[in-house]
């Protein structure tokens, strides 16, 4: 199957020394696709369902299991690689990181790679790896994992590496105030759907982004950037509605409007 990062290349993050994937075992989960699977699941759902009944979460099980079947695949591809001294996936639950197992031994490089059960970044102690990824997962996930573990907000910390799944703008200007520098920011497209993958190290600078910023990144260098740019400003007609008239983002966000017309 594809996926955000199997699109991107990888050395773009500089990745470097040991590892560790976060969320599906290092899975970038095609969002979209779990979307859409979990939507028929609800269809299928409700035919078997009584009106006024709650859906049983056995038989949703059954059928959005499917949409979960590529959990390690990123570990995998690292351990397989050889290129990394440890390689370590991650997940909160014992189920995913069972799957990426069996990923693992497919690729034989379970001897590569170690999976520990937690949450967040507390299976890692400071200065054990040198590259996280988080991916799969919304923003906030993504920027409360990072908080939980104050060690990675420390010059000279890992490289972390994100595709979040979903809030792309909101996860740039978090991580601007909080002290770290985009050193990577490219727009990725898998299964019809804009992805964006983030490189970024904390040096401390604190800056306050202009909405374009947030939205758009560093993604207008890549060759792909005209197209995540015009998927992110279909969005903001409908971002403009909750935003008071005068107000400088209602501004910011009219002038990008225009420019697009």
């Amino acid at each position: 199957e594809d996926s955000a990062l199997a699109r991107f290349n990888v050395n773009t993050c500089e990745i470097s020394g040991a590892f560790i994937c976060m969320a599906g075992a290092g899975t970038i989960v095609f969002h979209y696709g779990i979307q859409k699977a979990k939507r028929k699941s609800l269809r299928s759902m409700k035919s078997f369902e009584k009106p006024g009944e709650e859906w049983n979460p056995k038989k949703m099980k059954k059928y959005v299991k499917h949409a979960y079947f590529v959990h390690g695949k990123l570990t995998a591809v690292l351990a397989a690689s050889g290129r990394y001294p440890k390689v370590i996936g991650a997940d909160l639950r014992p189920g995913p990181l069972a799957k990426a197992r069996q990923t693992l031994e497919n690729a034989g490089c379970l001897d590569r790679a170690e999976l520990r059960l937690g949450d967040g970044l507390s299976v890692l102690s400071a200065g054990e790896v040198g590259s996280i990824v988080l991916a799969g997962v919304s923003a906030q996930t993504t920027w409360e994992i990072i908080e939980k573990a104050p060690w990675v907000s420390a010059v000279g910390g890992p490289r972390l590496v994100m595709v979040p799944a979903t809030r792309h703008s909101e996860l740039r200007r978090w991580l601007w105030q909080h002290g770290f520098a985009l050193v990577a920011d490219r727009p990725v497209q898998a299964a019809g759907r804009w992805y964006a993958v983030m490189a970024a190290e904390y040096t401390g600078e604190v800056i306050e982004p202009t909405f374009t910023q947030c939205l758009l990144g560093d993604t207008a260098r890549w060759p792909e950037g005209a197209g995540y740019a015009a998927w992110q400003r279909a969005k903001l007609p409908r971002m403009r509605l909750g935003v008071p008239d005068g107000s400088p983002l209602a501004a910011e966000m009219d002038a990008i409007l225009k420019e697009g017309n």
